[in-house]
C-alpha cells in the first residue's frame, strides 16, 4: 500500500530501484523509504527552463556538495536563511526568482525543507519528509514550476522593458534586443563574468562607421585612484569626451552609469538589469555621441 503522502497526490507510482517512481507535470518524482521513522527520501527532477549551463545549489539545510561560497541574492530573509553557491554568481537575483524563493522556502520543519541543484541543464529537487505529509510531493512540484514561472516573467518584463524605448527584445535566453533609433540600430544585451557576483551589465552599444575621438569613462573600485566625481561616485576619466561636460554628468548622475567606452563601437553600461529611467538616458548618450547626419531635408 502506497504511504500517504503519495496517494495525496494521484500519479501511476512504480516500483524503481530503490523505491517508487511517477511523472506528474513533467517532473520525474522518485520516493524511497528510510528504514527508521516513517520517513521518505525524495527527489524531483526536470529539464531546467533556462538554457544557462551554470552550477547552482540552494538550502536552508546548509552547504552540501562540496560547496564553500554562501552567495547573497539581495533579499533579505531568504539570504539569512538558506545556504546559495553558484558558479555564475551574478545571476542569481535572476534565476532565483520571487516564485522560486518562497517555493524554496515554504514554511516546514528544518528537517523536511527542500534543496535544490540545478547542473547540466537539470533542475533536482530533494528532501525528506514523513510519511504522512500530505504537502511533500506538492512542494517539489511548486519549486519546478516556480523556475519556469520566474523565467518567462523575467522575459516577459525584458521584453517589455525594450518596447517602453521603441525597441525590439529577442524572445530567446539571454536577453537581448534592438533599439531603432535615428543615430542607427543600437544592440542591447545583459552581461555578465562568470564567478563574479557583481558583473551583471545591461549593455547598449551603437556604431556608425565614423571616425571620432576616442575616450572612456568608468566607475572605479574604492583602492582605485580617481580623476572625477559624479553624484558621489568616483569616476576614471581618459581622453577628453565628445559630450558635453554638464550634459555627460547629468546622464552619467541619472542612470548611474558604470561605464561609457567611445571607440569604433560607443558602449554604455549600467549595473544589474536596468530601470526604463536608465534605459532612457542612456539611449540619450549614444544620440548625442552618434549623431545622425543631417540629409539635407527640414523633414528629418
Amino acid at each position: 500500500m502506497l504511504p500517504a503522502f503519495l496517494q495525496a497526490r494521484p500519479a501511476e507510482w512504480r516500483s524503481a530501484s530503490p523505491g517508487l517512481r511517477a511523472t506528474i507535470d513533467g517532473v520525474t518524482i522518485t520516493a524511497r523509504s528510510r528504514w527508521w521513522g516513517k520517513r521518505w527520501t525524495v527527489t524531483s527532477e526536470s529539464a531546467f527552463p533556462v538554457p544557462e549551463p551554470l552550477l547552482l545549489f540552494a538550502s536552508r539545510n546548509g552547504m552540501d556538495h562540496g560547496f564553500w561560497r554562501d552567495y547573497r541574492i539581495g533579499d533579505p530573509a531568504f539570504d539569512q536563511r538558506h545556504f546559495v553557491y553558484s558558479d555564475s554568481p551574478a545571476l542569481l537575483p535572476l534565476i532565483l526568482g520571487p516564485q522560486t524563493r518562497r517555493a524554496v522556502a515554504a514554511r516546514t520543519r528544518l528537517d523536511d525543507a527542500l534543496s535544490l541543484y540545478v547542473v547540466s541543464g537539470v533542475s533536482r529537487v530533494s528532501g525528506t519528509n514523513h510519511a504522512g505529509d500530505a504537502t511533500a510531493i506538492t512542494r517539489h512540484l511548486d519549486v519546478h514550476r516556480a523556475l519556469a514561472h520566474d523565467h518567462e516573467e523575467l522575459m516577459a518584463a525584458w521584453i517589455a522593458l525594450v518596447g517602453k524605448v521603441h525597441g525590439r527584445a529577442e524572445p530567446h535566453w539571454p536577453p537581448a534586443g534592438t533599439v531603432m533609433n535615428p543615430v542607427g540600430a543600437l544592440r542591447l544585451s545583459l552581461a555578465w563574468v562568470p564567478k563574479d557576483e557583481d558583473s551583471l551589465r545591461t549593455r547598449l552599444v551603437g556604431q556608425d562607421g565614423r571616425a571620432r575621438a576616442r575616450w572612456r569613462l568608468r566607475e572605479v573600485e574604492p583602492f582605485e585612484d580617481s580623476n572625477l566625481e559624479i553624484g558621489h561616485r568616483r569616476m576614471v576619466l581618459a581622453g577628453t569626451p565628445t559630450i558635453a561636460k554638464a550634459l555627460l554628468e547629468q546622464l552619467v548622475d541619472r542612470a548611474a552609469i558604470v561605464s561609457i567606452t567611445c571607440a569604433a563601437e560607443v558602449s554604455v553600461a549600467v549595473r544589474g538589469v536596468a530601470t526604463e529611467v536608465q534605459l532612457g538616458n542612456m539611449v540619450r548618450v549614444l544620440e548625442q555621441v552618434l549623431k545622425a547626419p543631417d540629409s539635407g531635408t527640414p523633414y528629418r
